[in-house]
């Protein structure tokens, strides 16, 4: 990585100091601004405090048992080779750089960062399936305007193009082309990047946008991308006075915002095995492994929803799976496998339960517990949903409350994420939740101070 740092500096003189971050359990990054200089240090090591992976979206500490009673010991991060990349979207002079966690051995994988989470689970399907894992993100989000959404007015921005705010118009080009310049800018940082994304479409709510990356054989990199293009979209509307959220659901009588995820599996020889007869069917692997994302779906929904907010989106007619469903070209289940006759490559799972403030990392290794645990135990997906799948399924956890318990209490999500993290997540989540209700909301005076009668 040595040599990584100096031909960066060689083609980036300008470039005086560097934003090192990670992605918390929130997913959201955090991190130190450094000089160029100091880059050196991150490639050997350098310490940080483990309590930044019990942190509340405010970024407060959390957890009681780790960075409370245990005096908050240091890890050791280091700098991911090949994320040292200018900032297009910024002044000249700064770069970003991505890092990994992990124990003061300097070898040994922490693991309550969500990353390891994920790149454990990997491991283990690679070690006992010699599989492949190829997959895609669809990240839908809202452009809002930035000055009224912080008075609680979340509403679109008005385009500079002809002074009006968006209205609901799927896959309306008119409304590509109000907000050309901040959606041009977004591909143009991405694609300088090295993320493979594909073409912008309007979605259903008013200013809301949803954009691809393209499918690829490496699960880790797609997901630190989908990570990387959020941060993209967010820092680019800033700079266009927009605001950029990627909230479950932040306006009301609005579809919701949800982030697509696409899987399959390919053999050593590059065959993807969800497939058989050149194309022309499912294959067994296939179903047993939507019998095990279903099997899983109910302990799962903490990581797919994880706040409150998150739940608000599953209302039916919105596009959203509100029932442990799977079906062939069907929208309204949880899982949809594409339409991809005679196409022994394009068959897939579409994963349509995660909303757009879920974590990338465990979102996807999730899924990957399911498809593990549906194979192994080649778990019987039941028939597939042809019809509208409106009803909501009684063993799907629709609040927050009982999604928590599901995956507190859940029997095979642990021995995948780890039991140790899964309850250091639940505990991170509870407080975080209780705090949040300990707020008097404007609703509530509304709606219970009474001074008549």
């Amino acid at each position: 990585m040595i040599n990584e740092i100096e031909i960066f500096q060689k083609n980036n003189p300008q470039v005086t100091d560097v934003y090192g971050f990670f992605f918390d359990l929130a997913g959201i990054p955090r991190g130190k601004l450094y000089p160029i200089s100091y880059l050196k240090k991150l490639v050997e090591g350098a310490a940080a405090p483990r309590s930044c992976f019990v942190l509340n979206v405010l970024g407060e500490q959390q957890a009681r048992d780790v960075g409370n009673v245990d005096g908050d010991p240091d890890c050791m991060l280091r700098m991911i080779p090949g994320s040292l990349k200018t900032m297009p979207w910024a002044n000249g002079s700064v770069a970003q750089c991505h890092l990994q966690f992990l124990e003061t051995d300097g070898e040994t994988l922490l693991d309550i960062d969500p990353r390891n989470v994920l790149q454990n689970l990997l491991t283990r399907l690679e070690t006992e399936f010699k599989y492949k894992v190829v997959c895609a993100f669809e990240l839908e989000f809202f452009l809002c305007d930035i000055d009224a959404a912080r008075n609680g007015d979340v509403k679109p921005p008005i385009a500079s193009r002809n002074q009006r705010r968006d209205t609901n118009s799927i896959l309306g080009l008119d409304c590509l082309e109000s907000y050309q310049e901040v959606l041009q800018e977004i591909i143009y940082c991405a694609r300088e990047q090295g993320l493979p994304v594909t073409p912008f479409s309007a979605e259903m709510g008013r200013g809301q946008f949803e954009i691809t990356l393209d499918h690829h054989d490496n699960p880790m990199l797609m997901a630190d991308q989908t990570f990387m293009l959020q941060r993209i979209i967010r820092q680019v509307s800033l700079k266009h006075r927009m605001g950029a959220t990627f909230m479950s659901k932040p306006v009301n009588g609005d579809a919701g915002t949800g982030m697509h995820m696409h899987v399959s599996l390919l053999d050593e020889n590059g065959k993807n095995i969800f497939s058989t007869k050149g194309g022309a069917e499912a294959s067994d692997a296939l179903l047993h492994s939507i019998g095990g994302m279903l099997a899983t779906l109910p302990e799962s929904m903490l990581v797919l929803a994880p706040n409150v907010n998150a739940f608000r989106r599953f209302e039916a007619g919105q596009c959203v799976a509100v029932s442990r469903t799977w079906g062939i070209e069907n929208r309204t289940v949880a899982l949809r496998v594409p339409f991809a006759a005679g196409n022994e490559k394009a068959w897939r799972i579409e994963n349509r339960i995660a909303g757009g403030d879920a974590n990338v990392y465990l979102m996807l290794a999730s899924a990957l517990a399911g498809i593990h645990y549906g194979m192994t135990n080649k778990i019987d997906p039941g028939p597939a949903t042809d019809d509208f799948a409106e009803e909501v399924d009684e063993g799907m956890p629709m609040t927050f409350d009982s999604a928590l318990e599901a995956f507190k209490e859940g029997k095979i999500l642990p021995e995948y994420l780890g039991k140790d993290y899964v309850k250091l997540y639940s505990e991170v989540k509870r407080l975080e939740t209780e705090a949040f209700y300990e707020h008097i909301s404007q609703r509530e005076l509304d709606w219970f101070i009474r001074f008549e009668g």
